[in-house]
């Protein structure tokens, strides 16, 4: 099976709501033209499904393991915020 590489970028603020694959396979996260980047692997064509993606800023609430799966963490402004990415489980 083939597999592809993909960009999902969001501005780092609160809660989104994305369109994902269904299984996929997180490489990297990073601040990229003034969003969060997410790059991830994937099989072509994939089935896809809504999730539910949270930034955190350290010392925030964050969800617990069971809840959502920590995806990333990005610094931002040299390094003086730090934001951590979710996300909610199925």
């Amino acid at each position: 099976m083939s597999h592809t590489v993909h960009k999902l970028a969001l501005v780092p603020t609160g809660i989104h709501t994305v369109l994902m694959p269904l299984t996929f396979e997180m490489l990297h996260c990073d601040y990229q033209h003034g969003k969060v980047a997410f790059w991830y692997r994937c099989a072509e064509n994939p089935p896809m499904e809504e999730r539910v993606l949270a930034f955190v800023g350290t010392g925030g609430a964050a969800p617990g393991p069971d809840e959502a799966e920590h995806i990333g963490t990005v610094l931002l402004h040299n390094g003086s915020l730090v934001l951590h990415a979710f996300l909610k489980r199925r």
